[in-house]
């Protein structure tokens, strides 16, 4: 008898351990499922939006954790409202028990300064990698510089990091060491972020790192593999039927192909990009459209594209646009040989620029109004404008294209016929290219380094120069880079 009823004990036990194992994977799966859908329709949501949001996958995966596991009434309608892309409830539910969450979930369906300015007075006291982690995204969003130094500081020196964590940290040290030119670390901590992301099944985030890996491939002059990770982003975004970012990748492809010279595929990309863009983007699209066409010999054409930007985002009143368009339409007046206009323009975008702190972006506007004045032989103001390039670039250390500003200098000492000095600053540039690895840079230098060795009198060194600067603009296959090298060496 005491046998039979510890058999139907087992059975009955037996049973409620498969009920309960059966109930788990339901919930786990539902859990699951939650998560996958909040993600993207906040995605889908956000792309109606007229300007950038925050996204992290880790901040909503969080919160759908917390509100799933409450079972207040108030928490199951804000995590309803969650799943349909609508952050507002489920931030007002939990600022009283997670205050940071609460405002990154705000950041994904809000304006971003506001919370910006408030995650960098709390990153004065508090180093939650979370937070800090956030606050260096957000400030990219906003093309804000000044705090970067500190945040980056805190962000290096945070300990005991999530896998996710790890991830969006190696994420922005990639973005940073690109900035900088180093693009062997760069690409390191690409490859870890990537890694990581598709491991946690983070689709956006890994989207996002092909997108990066893109463009540290394409600035090393490795345009094959950049193209596959344009491709593998643009997957993504495909199969989750995200439409904004489809135009976004696709632009990004055809901008690529401009790189290459392959003109008439670039047209054809950015074409396909623009019959599917949202408004907020194709401002983006005509400014590459200009680009193109100042490629195909058609000036008026390219500043037509421009125009037609600037008009854009003057309505969508994105500052940061406006700046770029400015910029763009200066590299055409300069393009034209309106160097007067050209300067005026850069000197327009680089004060907007200052205004939003996007020193990196100004210290570029800068140099373009030195190479316009420069071009008109005032080099004094020339040469002003470059120095105070280089105290810029002293305070951020983020701008990559500093080698140039050397570069330029060594050439106006070269108009004044200084050649030591000349041929100084030009060794300073190319250095700083060989650190960074720019083909295009290295074969400008060795050209102009192989003109003054001319002019000091030496054939011998200015032919190896001129070799060297040969080989490196075929790297680029830029073959108008090229014809210019060739033209000189032989001139």
């Amino acid at each position: 008898m005491s046998e039979k009823y510890f058999i139907a004990g087992f059975a009955v036990l037996f049973m409620v351990f498969i009920i309960a194992f059966c109930c788990g994977i339901f919930f786990y799966w539902r859990l699951q499922h939650l998560k996958k859908l909040t993600q993207i329709s906040v995605l889908r949501r956000q792309q109606l939006m007229t300007e950038n949001r925050f996204f992290s996958t880790a901040v909503l995966n969080q919160a759908v954790n917390l509100l799933f596991f409450s079972f207040s009434t108030a928490a199951r309608n804000a995590l309803v409202l969650l799943a349909g892309g609508r952050p507002q409830k489920a931030a007002s539910f939990l600022k009283h028990k997670n205050m940071v969450l609460s405002c990154l979930l705000a950041a994904h369906c809000q304006p971003l300064e506001p919370i910006y300015q408030k995650l960098v007075r709390r990153s004065k006291k508090d180093k939650s990698p979370q937070l800090l982690l956030a606050a260096v995204q957000i400030s990219r969003l906003l093309y804000h510089e000044e705090n970067l130094p500190f945040l980056y500081k805190r962000l290096f020196a945070a300990k005991h990091l999530s896998a996710e964590e790890k991830a969006c940290k190696a994420y922005l040290s990639a973005f940073a060491y690109m900035r900088e030119g180093d693009m062997l670390s760069a690409s390191e901590q690409a490859s870890a972020a990537l890694k990581t992301f598709k491991h946690l099944h983070y689709l956006f985030e890994e989207a996002q790192t092909y997108l990066l890996t893109a463009e540290i491939y394409r600035l090393s002059c490795v345009n094959d593999i950049a193209q596959t990770m344009i491709e593998s982003a643009l997957r993504i975004f495909t199969e989750c039927r995200l439409s904004f970012f489809q135009a976004q990748t696709t632009a990004v492809w055809g901008q690529l192909l401009l790189y290459e010279n392959r003109l008439a595929e670039a047209e054809d990309k950015l074409n396909k990009a623009l019959s599917f863009a949202q408004n907020r983007l194709k401002a983006d699209i005509f400014n590459q459209f200009s680009l193109l066409k100042l490629a195909q010999k058609l000036p008026e054409e390219a500043l037509k594209y421009a125009q037609k930007a600037l008009n854009l985002h003057k309505k969508n009143s994105s500052r940061h646009g406006m700046a770029f368009s400015l910029q763009l339409c200066g590299h055409f007046a300069f393009e034209t040989e309106k160097f007067k206009k050209a300067a005026d323009l850069a000197r327009k975008a680089a004060a907007l620029y200052l205004e939003q702190h996007n020193f990196s972006a100004y210290i570029e506007s800068l140099y373009l109004q030195a190479r316009a004045l420069a071009q008109i032989r005032q080099y004094d103001k020339a040469e002003k404008l470059l120095r105070l390039c280089l105290d810029e670039n002293k305070k951020s250390e983020t701008n990559f294209h500093i080698a140039d500003v050397y570069s330029l200098l060594g050439l106006i000492f070269l108009q004044k016929n200084d050649l030591a000095r000349a041929k100084a600053l030009l060794h300073q540039s190319l250095r700083l290219e060989q650190n960074h690895e720019r083909c295009s840079g290295l074969a400008i230098d060795y050209a102009n380094l192989a003109l003054i060795e001319n002019l000091s009198g030496n054939p011998a060194s200015a032919d190896n120069n001129f070799r060297l600067a040969v080989e490196y603009a075929k790297k680029t296959g830029d073959e108008h880079l090229l014809h210019i090298i060739q033209h000189k060496k032989n001139s």
